[in-house]
């Protein structure tokens, strides 16, 4: 499934912060799948990619602390509908909150959460799970425990007057099938036992 901008608040080249650091953070809001399998949450809950209702978000893109309505720490810039799930790229202002964005910054903070209005959910007993369809996103948030271990921060941009670069990637790799991996394993020891 290719990826679908559903809305872009901001260019990343817009940003151009004069007297404020800013990170800017990018990775899953919330994970549908993990290396082809489909992640269930702690709460038992696995939302499908067409989930969310992005429009009363989409006036007023936070990202909050800890679910906290009181610590906005930052603004959704961008949010992409995946096969894998809910893609997000976010500012977060030094000068909103210093500790969350030197947590952020220091690798300390690494985790995403939705607060979401869930409107259609079915429990799949094949799954030991309630797969939600469809729910109004209310707001993102950077959280220490994400209940969907999978929703973390994947890269960080540091960005000052202007400039970005990158503090730190994390390249997640897709798991190979077991075939493959036979058929690799195989073509190596053809090799081998062909160079005497």
């Amino acid at each position: 499934m290719n990826s679908e901008v559903i809305y872009d608040y901001i260019q990343l080249s817009e940003v151009h912060p004069e007297s404020e650091d800013v990170i800017i953070v990018k990775g899953y809001a919330n994970k549908y799948k993990w290396q082809g399998e489909v992640e269930i949450d702690s709460h038992g809950s696995s939302f499908l990619p067409s989930a969310y209702e992005l429009e009363a978000y989409s006036l007023n893109p936070v990202i909050l602390y800890m679910h906290d309505v009181h610590q906005p720490v930052g603004k959704c810039l961008v949010i992409k509908m995946t096969g894998d799930g809910l893609y997000i790229e976010a500012a977060i202002y030094k000068d909103v909150n210093a500790s969350v964005f030197n947590a952020v910054k220091n690798g300390v903070l690494n985790g995403f959460s939705i607060g979401i209005d869930i409107k259609s959910e079915q429990y799949s007993e094949i799954l030991d799970a309630w797969i939600v369809s469809s729910g109004e996103l209310i707001e993102i948030s950077l959280v220490t425990t994400p209940s969907n271990t999978k929703s973390v921060v994947e890269n960080v941009d540091l960005c000052s007057l202007g400039a970005c670069q990158v503090l730190r990637t994390r390249e997640v790799k897709e798991k190979r099938s077991k075939d493959l991996d036979k058929a690799i394993l195989k073509e190596m020891v053809l090799k081998a036992l062909n160079k005497d």
